[in-house]
């Protein structure tokens, strides 16, 4: 479970009985429940309390039953639907149970039927085109399909004033009507007529910051751990890599991170540059660069090049997920055209493409 910075302690109750409780939060703000099935179906709630025992926050989860009915929610502006022949109003649909819950696993599709004085746009779907050897797009179509149990669409004003109806319809389920009057509206080519939007307005003075809620030093002493590290950055040409889990450190000016997937990321700019083989059951990395071999290898202290030892500060190791972690500056020098530097400023290590030859 997650609590928000106030919160100290959290209790987990389990349809009405309590299931178990957390006093001390794993990075800051997430309470852990070790060995407890929460996926039987009912109620599941969570309650939060403060350093003094009060409560604080609540949530509550629900087993939600089988889709029941439609329910369809109009949205305009608030001038209305105005039938001025370009306003728009949306319909959110929702696929709900008896108990008037929304049914998150519901991917039904929707069909809607409209009369009156408006166009139906139609909706989205994320997933479903036309194209590569599908034609499933809903886009201008008058059917939606359901996603974790809703949807929306759109449909356009006439130039004429008057009544709109629009009908949803679902498979096993009862259809549904909505209706609405779109509003007369004065069409000239000029007008003073603002459009059929609200902007904010200007305050007359700059408004003051306020912090959301004060400082709890009670708080600040049980959930933050100060860094045991010196954790940084390494930056490929401006871009962070992904490191698959494997934090980049400085230790003592020395930056250990996931080496491979740093090779990886370099390889598109430096592809004539280099190469790389690694033996994952020897732990042994090889990088060919111009006349440069490097070698590297877990549990042994230092770099290769050439045959020759240099001496890094650890031995590299490799992690229980296969990441290769060794000194990155001590590898990433060698190979043609790099650049690789340590900018103190902002704990970041930049290995860039220089234009030079070494």
């Amino acid at each position: 479970m997650a609590g928000s910075y106030p919160i100290v302690r959290m209790e987990l109750w389990i349809n009405g009985e309590k299931a178990g409780v957390s006093e001390k939060p794993v990075n800051s703000f997430l309470f852990p429940f070790e060995g407890i099935d929460v996926t039987r179906h009912g109620q599941v709630e969570a309650v939060g309390f403060d350093e003094q025992g009060r409560e604080t926050a609540k949530d509550v989860l629900y087993t939600v039953g089988e889709p029941s009915r439609l329910k369809l929610t109009l949205h305009t502006s608030p001038k209305g639907f105005l039938a001025d022949g370009a306003d728009i109003a949306y319909l959110d649909v929702e696929i709900l149970d008896q108990e008037g819950r929304l049914c998150p696993l519901c991917d039904c599709r929707i069909d809607f039927e409209t009369e009156g004085e408006a166009a139906f746009l139609g909706g989205y779907n994320s997933g479903r085109f036309n194209g590569f050897g599908r034609q499933d797009s809903v886009i201008h179509q008058t059917y939606v399909f359901a996603e974790c149990g809703n949807n929306r669409v759109f449909l356009r004003s006439t130039f004429r004033p008057g009544k709109v109806t629009v009908k949803a319809q679902a498979a096993g389920l009862p259809a549904e009507t909505i209706s609405w009057e779109s509003a007369a509206v004065e069409r000239l080519p000029i007008s003073i007529e603002l459009p059929n939007v609200r902007y904010e307005d200007y305050t007359e003075t700059v408004p003051e910051r306020k912090d959301a809620f004060p400082a709890i030093p009670q708080a600040d002493a049980l959930k933050y751990t100060a860094p045991d590290q010196d954790y940084c950055k390494i930056l490929i040409q401006g871009q962070e890599p992904d490191n698959r889990g494997v934090p980049s450190v400085n230790k003592n000016g020395s930056v250990w991170g996931s080496v491979l997937v740093i090779l990886e990321r370099m390889l598109p700019s430096w592809k004539d540059l280099f190469r790389y083989e690694f033996d994952r059951d020897a732990g042994r990395l090889t990088v060919w660069s111009g006349d440069h071999v490097m070698v590297a290898e877990a549990g042994k202290t230092h770099l290769l090049v050439n045959g020759e030892e240099n001496l890094m500060d650890g031995a590299p190791y490799v992690t229980e997920r296969g990441a290769f972690v060794m000194e990155v500056n001590a590898l990433i020098p060698y190979i043609n055209r790099t650049t690789c530097r340590y900018d103190d400023r902002v704990h970041v290590l930049r290995i860039d493409l220089s234009d030079s030859e070494k």
